[in-house]
């Protein structure tokens, strides 16, 4: 893994292992290596996929202490376009904005320490990611930001929301 971008508070955009011959290609996304990005997930507690359609938004979500969780995040088919906002007064990201565009194509992954909200946007139809997680889900200690009550640069539509997503609060 290369270390391509390194954001206030330990967000890391990173380049994965690439490896391609005849038959395809089999990429490196975690691994032993990431322990020595300063900042990073030591240990992986959880892993989740998701498929998301075109103009869907899942987030901003997060968790609470003691279970705040960091995020890898691979898209492994489509594109999204990803958003991590800095939620923790005590930190100098407190209310900051961050977004990236992710791919299948890119290469990359984002990680995203526990203390950002984390949402995305799909910008193709079944849009999947890979999100390796610090911290398992604890539903007590879930919590969220709707996605309009910041200025985010969200890309030109109106977004399919879930339910409880709809209903989040504002900052």
């Amino acid at each position: 893994m290369k270390l391509i971008d390194r954001r206030l508070d330990g967000i890391l955009l990173l380049e994965n292992n690439l490896f391609m011959d005849h038959r395809g290609d089999f990429r490196k996304f975690f691994g032993a290596s990431f322990n020595d990005l300063d900042g990073g997930p030591k240990v992986i507690k959880e892993i989740y996929t998701s498929v998301t359609n075109l103009g869907s938004l899942r987030g901003l979500h997060y968790q609470v202490a003691p279970f705040r969780q960091g995020k890898l995040v691979t898209v492994v088919k489509g594109r999204i376009f990803d958003v991590a906002v800095g939620i923790d007064p005590e930190r100098p990201s407190y209310k900051q904005v961050h977004v990236f565009e992710l791919s299948d194509n890119s290469n990359q992954s984002l990680y995203i320490p526990g203390h950002f909200a984390h949402g995305f946007l799909s910008l193709t139809n079944e849009s999947m990611t890979v999100n390796c997680l610090d911290e398992i889900y604890s539903p007590q200690h879930e919590r969220g930001i709707r996605y309009d009550a910041l200025t985010i640069p969200w890309p030109a539509m109106t977004p399919t929301l879930s339910e409880k997503d709809a209903h989040l609060p504002g900052f």
